[in-house]
């Protein structure tokens, strides 16, 4: 589990709508409605000088651990999306169903979940800190499977998890074992887990695990005329909490177009 919250204030001399994205903001296609098409949560009218909006994310984070014919060596670079949300967690790839499927358009299944279970990440939230979950990894009945999970805060890294992994098994094995983590969507009642990102496995490790939170606020406006429709569309403010305790950002647009960005 992670929880963010980001605060806009607008001091930018004008009413605005704020959009946030959970990738670059892109532009929409000049005879649509939307500036962007990528939106992913819109505020309503926030009035200049004293309004405010207020995103808030909760994003539920599950540690998996299963086998594949191919080995992960790409790291976190071989990542397996489910769809087109959250590309703040997922770079790249394609399909996820009961089994995954490679980046490379190929149908055949190259790896399969064993198991998984929901990690809470180590942060600070309301000024409450929350520990980092220690997943334990095993073979059980010659598959990878999570034997135990304790909180525990010598996860080290903030906005991290770690998952421990025993020697039940030995090294570069056939059955080529991975772990690694998913997200699920909160806006996204369909597709359960957005993303799974395969780390290969070492007996007797411990893998610290920090998902890549990075978030994008902007506004735009449209004009249609006779003769032209134009877009305007502000540079975004980024949102970064990746390695950070902090669960909360405070954003200030401000008069000269410019975001004044902090941790709180």
């Amino acid at each position: 589990m992670a929880n963010y919250n980001i605060l806009v204030h607008n001091k930018s001399g004008d009413d605005h709508e704020y959009v946030l994205f959970n990738e670059k903001p892109k532009p929409g296609p000049t005879t649509g409605k939307g500036v962007f098409q990528n939106a992913y949560i819109t505020s309503k009218m926030v009035t200049n000088d004293t309004g405010t909006c207020n995103f808030q994310i909760q994003l539920v984070i599950n540690a998996v651990t299963g086998t594949s014919s191919e080995r992960a060596d790409t790291g976190i670079n071989d990542v397996i999306k489910a769809h087109d949300g959250l590309n703040n967690i997922a770079a790249s790839g394609q399909g996820i169903t009961d089994a995954l499927q490679s980046s490379s358009g190929k149908t055949e299944p190259i790896a399969a979940i064993s198991d998984q279970v929901s990690a809470q990440i180590c942060q600070t939230t309301n000024g409450e800190l929350s520990l980092g979950s220690a997943v334990h990894v095993s073979i059980v009945e010659g598959k990878p499977k999570f034997v135990t999970q304790e909180p525990k805060q010598t996860c080290a890294v903030d906005g991290s998890f770690s998952m421990l992994v025993d020697g039940s098994f030995e090294s570069r094995s056939t059955d080529n074992i991975f772990v690694g983590f998913s997200c699920n969507d909160p806006y996204d009642n369909v597709n359960a887990n957005t993303a799974i990102i395969p780390i290969p496995t070492q007996p007797n490790t411990t893998n610290i695990v920090t998902p890549v939170s990075r978030y994008y606020v902007s506004w735009g406006s449209r004009t249609i005329g006779e003769r032209a429709t134009s877009s305007t569309m502000g540079t975004p403010a980024v949102i970064e909490f990746y390695g950070k305790s902090s669960s909360s950002a405070d954003v200030v647009h401000n008069k000269n177009g410019t975001w004044t960005v902090s941790y709180i």
